[in-house]
């Protein structure tokens, strides 16, 4: 992979991949039921073709007795969105920024805008201590759902919530969020042996290993093809085949573009001003102008 596109021309960092993070949505099941939804996860999964399905399913929730928020935050629902589209997002690939021409940044912020407007966030900043709470407590029912987050529901749900949370299909069609790479150091004292433990961690055996033990998906289409993978299921959510599903939405994934400053871009757009408006801090024309002002001061 190149590193720094346009910016450093000719510089190369090559790594083996160990594993995505493909992406689902996870969802309490007994809210659904709760609020008069489907509970099935292949139903919940038909509800939602489209982002704009997903957020009638939200209104439709919202209206229901069910005292608990459609999802925890925009944020990170915008990020999938945005890594769905298989183009650009904030720099284009000669490295310059174009987030106020971004088709894809335009249309996250649109689908955030109306869970905002529409009152179906809880409002929570992820991975904050209140967010780490709300999943223990069941402050909301629906979230963006890369494989290694079931880890985190399962662990911040505790024992108490097993069988409540499920595992459906993303909106929109495939998705990613996460991955890791392995690289040999040029000034490593043993680049023989560091190489081989690489190609043996990035490889069918390695890969499968760390599926099964802590979720993380493998990068290898010949390995998300397989029977270990796609016969995969986990009894805290329900049973629920997070193999096939996972492993069919990997293998939809068209690339994106990061860019060099991709993520501090994100943090400051996406997870701060987008949810400043969505705290009631700011105005989405607000909000919008902070996220355009602090791209161009970090793409320099």
């Amino acid at each position: 992979m190149e590193v720094g596109a346009g910016a450093h021309p000719g510089r190369q960092l090559l790594g083996l991949g160990t594993d995505i993070g493909g992406m689902a949505i996870c969802y309490r099941a007994d809210y659904y039921e709760e609020a008069g939804l489907p509970s099935d996860r292949e139903e919940v999964s038909e509800l939602w073709e489209t982002w704009e399905d997903f957020v009638e399913v939200g209104e439709e929730f919202a209206e229901s007795d069910v005292d608990a928020a459609f999802v925890d935050t925009t944020t990170e629902f915008s990020n999938a969105i945005m890594r769905q589209s298989g183009d650009v997002m904030f720099f284009d690939e000669d490295g310059e920024l174009i987030i106020e021409e971004s088709e894809s940044v335009d249309y996250a912020w649109d689908i955030a805008g109306q869970m905002i407007e529409k009152d179906l966030t809880a409002q929570l900043e992820m991975w904050s201590d209140d967010w780490t709470a709300a999943i223990q407590a069941g402050t909301f029912a629906t979230m963006p759902c890369p494989s290694w987050m079931l880890g985190q529901i399962e662990e911040n749900a505790g024992e108490d919530s097993e069988g409540l949370w499920d595992v459906a299909e993303v909106p929109g069609g495939g998705g990613n969020w996460g991955g890791s790479w392995l690289a040999v150091p040029a000034q490593t004292d043993h680049p023989e042996e560091a190489a081989e433990l690489a190609r043996f961690l990035t490889g069918p055996e390695g890969q499968l290993g760390a599926w099964e033990l802590r979720n993380n998906l493998p990068s290898s289409p010949e390995v998300l093809q397989s029977d270990e993978v796609r016969g995969h299921t986990n009894g805290y959510f329900r049973d629920a085949p997070v193999g096939e599903i996972y492993a069919e939405g990997a293998l939809e994934l068209e690339p994106v573009f990061f860019g060099l400053n991709h993520f501090p871009v994100q943090q400051r757009t996406n997870t701060e001003a987008l949810l400043s408006w969505e705290q009631g801090q700011a105005t989405r024309g607000e909000a919008w102008d902070q996220a355009v002002a602090e791209a161009e001061r970090i793409a320099g």
